[in-house]
C-alpha cells in the first residue's frame, strides 16, 4: 500500500533519500515545529536587582519554548535558564505570553551599571493544527 503525506527535508537534501535527522517535517509523525522566533532585548537598569519582560503570543496554551541570550559584549551566550556572571536567568510560559527574567544572584546586590542582554526566544508547537 502506498503512503501519502508530506515530507520536507533540509535544504540540499533529497527528501526521498534523507535520514530522519535531515527531515524538517513529516506528516506521518508529530513533529515539533518552530512556531515563532522572537528577538528580544532586556535591560537591567543601574541600581535595580533585575528585570522581567513579557513576550506575547497568540496560542491558547502555554507552549514549549527555548531561549538564548548574550550580553552586550557579544562574548557570552547563555541558554535561559542559566547563571551569568551577575545574574540568574529564568523564563516561564503561560497561555498568551512567555516571561523572561534576569535577576541578581546575590541578595542585596544592585546593578552597578545598565546591563543589556539580547537574544532569541523560540516558541514551539507540535503538528500543524
Amino acid at each position: 500500500m502506498n503512503k501519502f503525506g508530506i515530507k520536507i527535508s533540509n535544504k540540499g537534501y533529497d527528501v526521498k533519500m534523507s535520514k530522519d535527522k535531515k527531515i524538517l517535517f513529516d506528516s506521518e509523525n508529530d513533529t515539533i515545529q518552530i512556531y515563532k522566533k522572537v528577538p528580544f532585548e532586556i535591560v537591567v537598569p543601574i541600581n535595580t536587582q533585575g528585570q522581567t519582560i513579557e513576550v506575547k503570543h497568540d496560542l491558547p496554551f502555554a507552549p514549549l519554548f527555548a531561549c538564548w541570550s548574550e550580553d552586550e559584549t557579544k562574548t557570552q551566550k547563555y541558554l535561559v535558564p542559566s547563571r551569568t556572571i551577575n545574574f540568574y536567568t529564568s523564563a516561564w510560559s503561560t497561555p498568551g505570553a512567555i516571561s523572561i527574567n534576569f535577576s541578581s544572584q546575590a541578595p542585596g546586590w544592585y546593578a552597578d551599571r545598565d546591563y543589556i542582554f539580547s537574544g532569541y526566544l523560540y516558541i514551539f508547537r507540535v503538528g500543524l493544527s
